[in-house]
Formats: structure tokens, C-alpha cells, sequence
């Protein structure tokens, strides 16, 4: 079977292998000419894995903006038509990490998850889908997390309110074609 190696960064090696058959295998791993403790292993492999391109996901959590830090957000992952296998997904930080920002994935019915995450710092996030060890269409899905607890014109003016003493007699909106984040709020105060 094909086998994929990386060494990252904490000299530590991941391996990913795709059996073409079911059946025993057995997996020897060695390091310096020597196994390893516990090796060989001996996993079983049944059923044919599924096709990662059937996949499908979509969800607030993959919009590439509108995704808050420290609010909770949602996607959904549809394997209905894909076969056996598991949704996996990697979120990666602003800073190329891949621990910091962990993704629960639930099995909500067959062939269906629901994923949440909650990201911890503004910038760029890459969304890292897999089902059955491969990437699925459209992954990784680019996420701009913003730090700005208002999102949008209808957030603003929910938001906004005044005193007896201070009222806004004029908001400007500065909004980008591609974004629906404000990027710039202007208030003209006064008084009676």
C-alpha cells in the first residue's frame, strides 16, 4: 500500500497508509535500523474506504468571513454519499499551528457531522477537511477570524444605544465589496 510520511517540526514523524484490500496487515515500524517498541502492529482492515470526493461541507464556520474570536462556530460535513470513513478536520492558526484550535467532530447521523470550533485570536485560519485519510473538495477552506464583536449593519444597529444626554446623528459605514465585517464606524455626537 501507499504510505505517506512527514516529519514535523517537534522530531516527530506522522504515516499515513492506504490499504487497496481488506484484510491483516502488518506494519513494521523502525527507527535507526532497530523496531520500535510494540512493533509490529497489526491492524485489520475491512471494507472498502470511502471516496473523500463525495464529500461535501458548508456552514458559518467555513464563510471566509463573518467567523468571530471566542464565539463558538459551526460547520457541517455531508458524507452521505461517500461510503465508510471517518471526518477528520485540522484547523490551522494564523501562526501555522495545528494544536492550538481543536475541532470537535460529531457524528450526527450516517454520513453526516456537525463540527465546532472556537478560535482564540483575529487573522487568517485555514480549515482542513479529510474523510476516510483524504482531503475533501474545496479543502482547506480559507477563515478570516476577525476581532470585532460587530459583523454587519443589522449587528450594529441592534447594538447601538443612546442616553438622554448623547445622540448619534450620524453613521457611516465603510464596507468592503467581498466582506460583510465593518471596517470603520464613524459617530457624530451631540448635544441638546
Amino acid at each position: 500500500c501507499d504510505v505517506d510520511f512527514r516529519n514535523d517540526k517537534n522530531q516527530t514523524y506522522d504515516c499515513t497508509y492506504y490499504p487497496t484490500m481488506e484484510g491483516q496487515y502488518k506494519i513494521i515500524v523502525k527507527f535507526a535500523g532497530q523496531e520500535v517498541p510494540k512493533s509490529p502492529f497489526s491492524p485489520y482492515v475491512e471494507g472498502k474506504a470511502g471516496d473523500a470526493s463525495k464529500c461535501r461541507a458548508h456552514g458559518p464556520g467555513l464563510e471566509s468571513n463573518g467567523v468571530m474570536v471566542d464565539k463558538p462556530i459551526w460547520f457541517e460535513i455531508d458524507a452521505a454519499d461517500a461510503g465508510n470513513g471517518l471526518a477528520e478536520v485540522v484547523l490551522v492558526d494564523p501562526r501555522s499551528r495545528q494544536d492550538v484550535v481543536p475541532v470537535a467532530v460529531k457524528q450526527t447521523s450516517p454520513g453526516k457531522f456537525r463540527c465546532e470550533y472556537v478560535p482564540h485570536e483575529s487573522g487568517f485560519h485555514s480549515v482542513n477537511i479529510f474523510f476516510a485519510g483524504r482531503p475533501i473538495p474545496n479543502s482547506p477552506y480559507g477563515v478570516n477570524v476577525s476581532s470585532s464583536s460587530i459583523s454587519s449593519y443589522d449587528d450594529l444597529r441592534d447594538r447601538l444605544t443612546t442616553s438622554e444626554d448623547d445622540y448619534y446623528s450620524s453613521i457611516e459605514l465603510e464596507q468592503s465589496k467581498s466582506t460583510t465585517s465593518v471596517d470603520t464606524i464613524y459617530a457624530l455626537r451631540y448635544q441638546n
